[in-house]
């Protein structure tokens, strides 16, 4: 109920977690809109049947198609960017670029265009590197 009729973007929305999420954000009627450098869903992927989702094709460091993404939402999920601990190994200053810039693009977006909205930015346990005891609990 709490995203019902609410007008939600997600970043990365085609990624891993990112359509997972707005699978779920559809399944409880949410207003959806889709930040993606991957695009176009090809007709046989599972991206292609979101039905009424609104998609911005475009990367996440380029402020046009943020600033059209970003314009009246009241919620954004940001998980546009690159991760693993591989390919920031392999490309660190590209992994910088991607992930500090395109968040600070779309913050930008935000301050200028919409500063009323809400940005929810997760992470993983991966920023505390590696577990010394496995299950890792919550707490730490």
């Amino acid at each position: 109920m709490t995203y019902s009729k609410r007008r939600v973007l997600v970043t990365g929305g085609l990624g891993f977690m990112g359509f997972n999420l707005v699978r779920a954000l559809e399944a409880v009627g949410a207003n959806l809109s889709v930040l993606s450098l991957s695009w176009p869903p090809l007709p046989e992927s599972v991206e292609s049947t979101l039905e009424g989702v609104a998609f911005f094709k475009g990367d996440i460091r380029d402020p046009v198609v943020v600033d059209e993404a970003v314009e009246g939402c009241e919620l954004i999920f940001h998980l546009a960017g690159k991760s693993g601990s591989v390919a920031s190994n392999h490309s660190p200053q590209d992994d910088l670029d991607v992930n500090s810039r395109g968040t600070l693009t779309l913050l930008d977006s935000c301050r200028r265009l919409n500063p009323g909205v809400k940005v929810v930015f997760p992470s993983s346990r991966l920023v505390y590197g590696h577990a010394s005891r496995l299950p890792v609990a919550e707490g730490t």
